[in-house]
């Protein structure tokens, strides 16, 4: 959005607020439209993108997605009911909606979101992904050292909800570490939506067999964190070992591309490729083996049963800004590398695939993270928002795990 559009939107919506509120508090029922968006109106995915596939094919539930014009449009195409975000249309149907849901934070809706959140439905925060490794908001050092005040304020601009729902008890345990000021509205269960689609993927197909690894460095909060990425990036995709095994080995290394990182600036040729976030379900699901650093996708990839390397090359500075839920050296169900010259060897010595030691602790972890094996998440998050919001369920057809695909 340009920066005139973003003033305007922000006016437009200090001087008609109080009439959309009052508008839409006259016109709220459990009969309009659940609201939800997600990625700051960018992008249809995880959790919230899954809930409203789910929502539109299984219920009579009305349901409106808000994002951005390119976005909008793409949805409407495929005969979805989408709003332009921080449009007249779109704040109207914010104050009108007995429910909203955004994967990121408030500003997935609206700019404004923050100053009215008092004066809408019910919120609910379902997270884009898993939160079972990475923290944030509270669980992040520079909330942890504030003062009272710097605390206080933090909790103003900090995302908040009437509802978070978790996949799993242990998911739970990590959101109240992110959210200890919120702790009453976590439910352990009735989250994840996300995971259907990649328990399906799992029952569809066999796993890996396209003859690549992938590798999906997640986002860096600082420049300096951003700058040592790229040259990481650069200083592996170099390397002459490195490319000379991947074709005696006859594979390629994907590199995928965290949404607020966006294309990474390098100019690759086989065996190296680029990759898109369109693709990353498909991505882990066929490769021979995963590569990531504190992304929470290291979880779903013990989902799909995926050989895995943890390559935290900036560890030391990345807990500056953030804390980590579980020791990487915890988490990890295969090897852990801290330089690119161990990561390197790691990958030319084949001591990357899998072992015993590395599936049992795949099961360990699957047991506290994933309660159910089948794609009946979607559906459970629905219920459980009907319960929460007081509002009875508009399914067409009888809850089943079949039901849910």
């Amino acid at each position: 959005m340009s920066a005139f559009r973003t003033v305007l939107a922000v006016v437009v919506g200090l001087l008609l607020g109080p009439v959309l509120m009052l508008a839409g508090w006259i016109r709220r029922s459990p009969s309009r439209p659940w609201v939800i968006g997600g990625h700051r109106g960018r992008a249809v995915e995880d959790n919230s993108a899954a809930l409203f596939v789910w929502m539109r094919k299984h219920t009579d539930q009305p349901i409106v997605w808000i994002g951005n014009a390119e976005v909008v449009e793409r949805l409407r195409a495929d005969g979805h009911t989408a709003l332009v975000r921080n449009s007249l249309a779109a704040r109207l149907a914010i104050f009108s909606a007995p429910v909203l849901a955004y994967s990121h934070g408030e500003d997935d809706l609206d700019l404004l979101m923050h100053l009215g959140r008092r004066f809408v439905g019910m919120t609910v925060f379902l997270n884009h992904s898993l939160n079972v490794y990475k923290g944030g908001d509270a669980f992040s050092p520079a909330y942890q050292q504030a003062g009272p005040v710097g605390r206080w304020f933090r909790r103003l601009v900090m995302t908040d909800f009437d509802v978070l729902p978790a996949t799993s008890a242990y998911e739970q345990m990590c959101f109240r570490r992110n959210f200890p000021h919120r702790e009453r509205r976590i439910r352990p269960f009735g989250g994840g939506a996300h995971l259907d689609a990649w328990i399906r993927r799992a029952e569809a197909a066999p796993l890996g067999g396209s003859k690549a690894i992938y590798w999906f460095p997640t986002h860096r909060d600082s420049p300096e964190g951003r700058a040592a990425l790229a040259e990481t990036l650069r200083t592996v995709t170099s390397d002459e070992r490195l490319r000379r095994w991947l074709l005696d080995e006859g594979l390629t290394l994907r590199i995928g591309a965290h949404i607020n990182t966006g294309a990474h600036r390098l100019a690759l040729e086989p065996p190296y490729e680029l990759r898109p976030m369109a693709t990353l379900l498909e991505d882990i699901a066929s490769a021979e083996g995963f590569i990531s650093d504190y992304s929470g996708l290291v979880a779903n990839a013990i989902l799909l049963n995926r050989p895995t390397v943890l390559f935290p090359f900036d560890l030391e500075t990345y807990l500056h800004h953030r804390y980590l839920h579980v020791p990487v050296e915890a988490i990890a169900t295969g090897p852990v590398c801290y330089d690119a010259a161990s990561f390197v060897d790691t990958l030319v010595s084949d001591a990357w695939h899998d072992t015993d030691t590395a599936r049992a602790r795949r099961e360990d972890w699957k047991r506290r993270l994933f309660p159910m094996r089948a794609p009946v998440y979607a559906e459970g998050t629905y219920r459980t928002l009907c319960a929460e919001a007081g509002i009875a369920q508009r399914l067409r057809q009888p809850a089943s795990a079949e039901g849910a695909r």
